[in-house]
């Protein structure tokens, strides 16, 4: 699948048969045996309508369940002082490749995703709340413009792409992951139900009854670790540890050190439950968040 950071050109091919033939200056050998690409096709290129409808069609399902609980990639450069204690580790482990920190967002209600065809499907506002910041976004997109506007002061522009930038906790790959995973994985359904009802979306569409296709949870929320073993120990030793960053597994300092991804490296080896945060003496104000 073509990403949205990929560069393209647009060929014309010619389909006979089911085999696709390119123009002369393509040969076989000047593409890898074996890619995956894109085409555009009309209604009049399929024998069966009815499967073109269901492919046309425009449907909104759901994407994430309310109350989710999603982890924002930022990067770990100039991030304020007052912030960097809002900078948490993915628990059991970070996604693979993906460096930097996170910050946590949650769904205030049911994320639903617009499924457009043979286009990339499309994210609908939905409310989040942004714990870091003690404020909400209206959107996934604005949840993630406002992060990057607090954590990354250094961008220029504080948009991005959120399929790539925000990750899930999937029950089934037990693992973090981005939600472009998601998206694929429910549009790969999208085609397969589409080819399956073919016939039924053919009757169905004169009267703009199309059923849409049903969805599957493929996320569920990261369950709640009690920490307040962890938070009784920094109260206990937060002027002496005042301007550090350490690690803790209930009332037990694992690491500590002057930077966030110091004291991260030593407490993954270690622990894959360690709370990592930056300690702020008793008499330090509260930070106190806002919106842009």
């Amino acid at each position: 699948m073509i990403s949205d950071t990929d560069k393209t050109i647009k060929v014309e091919v010619t389909v006979e048969k089911g085999r696709v033939s390119f123009p002369q200056e393509i040969d076989e050998k000047s593409l890898k045996q074996t890619f995956h690409s894109e085409m555009v096709l009309s209604e009049t290129d399929f024998v069966n309508s009815g499967l073109f409808q269901s492919l046309f069609t425009e449907v909104s399902v759901e994407f994430l369940p309310a109350k989710s609980y999603l982890l924002v990639n930022v990067s770990l450069k100039d991030v304020p002082v007052n912030l960097q204690k809002h900078l948490v580790e993915p628990e059991p482990k970070r996604p693979f490749g993906v460096s930097g920190g996170f910050v946590e967002t949650v769904l205030l209600e049911e994320q639903k995703i617009k499924l457009r065809g043979g286009k990339k499907a499309q994210l609908l506002n939905c409310g989040c709340d942004i714990p870091a910041l003690k404020g909400k976004a209206k959107s996934l997109n604005h949840a993630y413009s406002l992060i990057s506007t607090a954590f990354e002061p250094w961008r220029r522009s504080h948009t991005g792409n959120v399929f790539q930038k925000v990750f899930w906790h999937g029950e089934e790959q037990g693992e973090w992951r981005a939600l472009d995973t998601l998206r694929e994985q429910i549009q790969a359904q999208r085609r397969a139900k589409g080819s399956a009802d073919a016939s039924e979306v053919s009757t169905a569409s004169d009267g703009n009854n199309v059923t849409p296709p049903e969805s599957r949870v493929t996320a569920t929320n990261l369950p709640i670790r009690d920490r307040s073993r962890e938070y009784a120990w920094l109260e206990r030793h937060r002027d002496e540890y005042e301007g550090k960053y350490v690690a803790l597994v209930g009332e037990k300092l694992i690491a500590q050190g002057n930077s966030f991804k110091e004291v991260a490296v030593e407490a993954r080896g270690r622990s894959i439950n360690a709370l990592i945060v930056f300690v702020e003496g008793s008499q330090t104000p509260p930070h106190v968040g806002g919106f842009w």
